[in-house]
């Protein structure tokens, strides 16, 4: 859907969808014709289509607003309408939680709080890397930066847990013809590792990715060598 309006281009094939949240609206069972002077609708509210958040690349949002056919949504009409960052937020705050729209503008300041402004000159290439990025988190670019700044706030920290992760894991693989190397010594091992892994998940801001991950995909994508036998086909002893 592309459309321009008062010399702007809005089209959300090239901007970033932010969010989205599906309407109600009612099937439309006859429409105006001979003898039939109002349309009649089914009196059951249905999902009718959906609002969408967007950002252009250059930072302007605006709602894309689809129906399906044959429906009919009261309080709003098919089409592109562009809005303010206070705009975007309001409508972000009467359909989402805390969590989702700091996701998407980042940290929204207290209650008496003042935002401040930095502006940032960079490199196009490392612009359009920005961009990218921020698209594929599904985020503005302003909340991803946001996000960078907040990791960067903690760097020394991070480095410290992956450097103790990076200490842990050359200490075992140093001893490959260790082999009294038990199950059990294995085991504190991982747990000294995911509790690295925990640390590290808020620091970074993916506490919950690692979590997902953890309970979905992590298992199938263990190598075998990783699996409880050793590199010979042996069990580890007890």
């Amino acid at each position: 859907m592309k459309k321009i309006i008062e010399g702007k281009a809005y089209n959300t094939e090239t901007a970033t969808k932010l969010a989205e949240i599906p309407t109600k609206g009612r099937r439309v069972l006859r429409e105006p014709g001979p003898g039939i002077g109002i349309r009649t609708f089914n009196p059951n509210l249905e999902t009718a289509g959906s609002e969408s958040l967007y950002q252009t690349v250059g930072g302007a949002y605006f709602l894309a607003v689809e129906v399906k056919d044959g429906f009919s949504v009261d309080y709003t009409q098919p089409g592109i309408y562009p809005a303010t960052r206070k705009d975007a937020l309001a409508w972000a705050e009467r359909h989402f939680d805390a969590e989702k729209i700091e996701s998407i503008f980042g940290t929204i300041p207290e209650a008496g709080q003042k935002a401040g402004t930095i502006i940032l000159r960079v490199p196009e290439t490392l612009k359009k890397r920005m961009e990218a990025a921020a698209a594929g988190a599904e985020q503005s670019v302003n909340a991803w930066a946001m996000r960078c700044m907040e990791t960067c706030e903690h760097l020394e920290e991070i480095k410290k847990h992956v450097a103790r992760v990076a200490w842990i894991a050359r200490t075992h693989v140093s001893r490959p013809d260790d082999h009294a190397f038990s199950r059990k010594a294995m085991g504190a091992m991982l747990d000294e590792i995911d509790t690295e892994a925990e640390s590290l998940g808020p620091l970074l801001g993916v506490d919950d990715w690692i979590g997902k991950y953890a309970g979905t995909r992590a298992v199938e994508d263990i190598p075998q060598r990783f699996q409880p036998y050793d590199e010979d086909g042996g069990e580890f002893t007890d």
